[in-house]
């Protein structure tokens, strides 16, 4: 039955227009799945950071910025406050994680060395001339915590691995279409909100969710895309496919290096971040809610029979109108070969 029912596709037209738009439909769902896979480059931008000087505690102070660097009073403040270290290149830099132990406010000594050194106790100061904001700005993601910004993106893989393995009993339960829909409204809602994470455990817990349904749209429309087209067609879907997830790995990367904006960076928006920080990641709902509304224009595929009669037949005419009588032809001789309850039960495209 499999074999007629693949003569009768390439009758009414396997890959017309109807099947090409849904194909590209589907295929655009992998920018969004390319652009979150590589989000946490930039959601978790490290810049770099020394410990903010003890009489220097408030944020508003114009000596936390970093381009004031060469500034004569803050060279002054920072050599007798931070120590020195050496970096994996072999220069000279700021301790990123020490300070100076004064008992009695800041103060210059002319022999630093005989100063004990001591973990930063008022926070860090970081370079914004290159990312704005990031979760380690945010939550501060250094020195004793540097951990939780790499344990972050194995959460989101974690979810990467538990939406692999639900989306398939959903989507054969409850049907392609619908758990796309509801996966792209959920990364469109929980994109959203993790704009607007009030600390890291909320961040995390969102990037797990947004992980799961991720993965879960690129599994469900690549075989949505599968069903829909004539197996002669399965590898140039396929292909369509990684190119763009190819196309959204190439857009973040591209847009980050040439915007140089903050650190919570969404494709093509990225300057955007630098005026109002949660804007980028807003535009990763934002092309999710589109991807969602272009979901609604494809058919379902779940528990969908083939036609057992002539009038059935005409219905097909969505498919294309190519060769209709032919069609109709071929329906009529696999009717009369097998017991209409036989055809029902057999012929579905699951």
């Amino acid at each position: 039955m499999e074999n007629s029912y693949r003569r009768i596709i390439r009758e009414v037209g396997e890959f017309g227009r109807f099947q090409k738009t849904a194909a590209i439909c589907l295929a655009v769902l992998a920018l969004p799945h390319a652009m979150h896979c590589l989000s946490m480059a930039f959601l978790g931008a490290l810049p770099e950071h020394h410990c903010r000087l003890p009489a220097i505690n408030t944020s508003t102070s114009a000596l936390d910025d970093f381009p004031l660097l060469s500034s004569p009073y803050r060279q002054d403040s920072l050599n007798g406050s931070i120590p020195l270290e050496m970096d994996s290149g072999g220069e000279w830099r700021y301790s990123r994680c020490l300070q100076y132990n004064f008992t009695d406010g800041l103060r210059v000594d002319t022999d630093n060395r005989t100063l004990q050194v001591q973990h930063c106790t008022d926070g860090w100061v970081y370079d914004r001339s290159h990312y704005g904001t990031s979760i380690v700005t945010q939550f501060d993601l250094v020195c004793d915590r540097a951990w939780l910004r790499e344990f972050a993106q194995s959460v989101h893989m974690l979810g990467f691995s538990f939406g692999a393995i639900t989306s398939g009993a959903l989507s054969d339960r409850y049907g392609r279409r619908p758990t796309l829909l509801w996966c792209i409204f959920l990364l469109f809602t929980f994109s959203v909100a993790s704009a607007f994470s009030p600390n890291y455990i909320v961040f995390v817990i969102l990037k797990f969710v947004l992980g799961a349904v991720n993965v879960s749209i690129y599994y469900t429309a690549f075989v949505l895309g599968m069903e829909l087209l004539d197996h002669s067609k399965h590898t140039m879907f396929g292909m369509c496919m990684y190119l763009f997830l190819v196309l959204g790995n190439m857009g973040i990367g591209t847009v980050s290096m040439i915007g140089r904006a903050g650190g919570i960076l969404a494709p093509f928006v990225a300057l955007l971040g630098k005026y109002w920080a949660p804007l980028p990641l807003l535009t990763f709902g934002v092309l999710s809610f589109l991807n969602g509304v272009a979901i609604l224009a494809l058919p379902e595929t779940l528990g969908v029979p083939l036609p057992n009669t002539l009038e059935d037949a005409e219905n097909l005419k969505s498919l294309g109108e190519k060769n209709l009588q032919n069609t109709e032809k071929i329906l009529s001789e696999e009717l009369q070969k097998t017991e209409k309850i036989e055809i029902y039960d057999k012929i579905t495209v699951l």
